[in-house]
């Protein structure tokens, strides 16, 4: 998991909207490179046997299907709660006034008000579905919400693998740069994620509502059967539905996009392996949807930013389009406070 997380999307911080040696040499290498596979893979069986003990209890079937599961061992919530509740564990993040993460016994608790379940499926469903050579996911092991509180407000509890390695946000700047083309790779792979509808926009998951910098506080609060309804939802939003200024977005152009890539959410491992976390805002949207929440984000971190966007020529290349800046205009109007990043006001 992370060792910090995002806030709240209300925040909307920013203000820019890979010789010859001898015989016995070459033969012994590709036994060392077994042997340390052997050894990395033990070393994970090794944590993910310890978190299996903490969460046991579990049927057969369970236990089978445990790989992706939202659904844990129902009599170590109320542990799981108290311990988070009372800080019993090393904290990641801190945030009283929205999720907090924590790692108890070897795995990661996200929980609070905005922890969703249509959050936690979404993860499980990109852990079950793509490579971890490729990117990292962390698995989910369970999701609940807290029975003692108003079932008004979803207090959610999201538990998760723990993923060793260093946030990108505390790396030195040069580090930072340097690893960007590697994150555009992992990005790329992302979107070749084929999500379970794909010819309807917004969440992955039945029933999610879209949310994250572009949709900001005021909306849509209702989810999209197809991109045609996306499109007059959008029109309806400019403020002045002029067949010019619509953005028409195209079926070809959604895929899988985690929706909120920043140095906070993304971890490299012991291995040079990528990671990424936070999936609330994730799923199925155009490539300039993530242009936009690029540019929301790159005062955070302009050298980091800058490097992704070099080694992303197709997000660059959608700065200078039409549809960029009708959705920049759209995107304008959802906020209902804070400071509109001057590239992003009406041309």
């Amino acid at each position: 998991m992370v060792g910090s997380e995002v806030e709240q999307v209300q925040s909307n911080n920013g203000n820019s909207i890979p010789s010859r040696r001898p015989a016995d040499r070459m033969s012994a290498r590709p036994q060392a490179s077994t042997d340390l596979q052997h050894k990395n893979k033990d070393s994970r069986n090794v944590r993910l046997q310890r978190i299996w003990r903490f969460l046991k209890g579990r049927s057969k079937e369970e236990k089978a299907n445990m790989q992706g599961s939202c659904h844990g061992e129902s009599s170590r919530r109320p542990t799981i709660i108290s311990r988070c509740k009372n800080g019993e564990g090393t904290w990641i993040h801190r945030n009283p006034y929205g999720p907090q993460v924590i790692l108890l016994s070897g795995i990661v608790v996200k929980f609070g008000v905005g922890v969703t379940k249509h959050e936690a499926e979404t993860q499980a469903y990109y852990n079950r579905h793509t490579d971890r050579s490729r990117l990292i996911v962390p698995q989910v092991f369970d999701y609940f919400t807290d029975p003692t509180r108003d079932s008004s407000v979803e207090y959610g509890f999201l538990v998760m693998e723990y993923i060793h390695g260093a946030v990108i946000k505390d790396l030195p700047l040069a580090e930072r740069v340097q690893i960007a083309p590697r994150i555009a790779t992992a990005m790329k792979y992302l979107q070749t994620i084929k999500p379970p509808l794909p010819a309807r926009p917004g969440p992955i998951i039945e029933g999610g509502v879209p949310c994250g910098y572009f949709w900001s506080d005021s909306g849509p609060y209702r989810t999209f059967d197809s991109v045609k309804d996306l499109n007059t939802w959008l029109d309806g939003r400019i403020g002045n539905p002029r067949p010019e200024v619509s953005p028409e977005l195209q079926l070809h152009e959604f895929g899988s996009r985690h929706m909120d890539i920043h140095p906070r959410n993304i971890l490299r491992t012991s291995s040079g392996q990528i990671c990424f976390v936070d999936w609330q805002f994730a799923g199925n949207y155009p490539r300039v949807f993530e242009v936009l929440h690029i540019k929301c984000c790159e005062a955070d971190d302009p050298d980091f930013f800058n490097a992704l966007l070099k080694a992303l020529p197709e997000f660059e290349e959608e700065l200078h389009t039409r549809k960029y800046q009708c959705l920049a205009q759209i995107m304008s109007n959802n906020i209902l406070y804070g400071v509109v990043p001057s590239d992003l006001s009406p041309p």
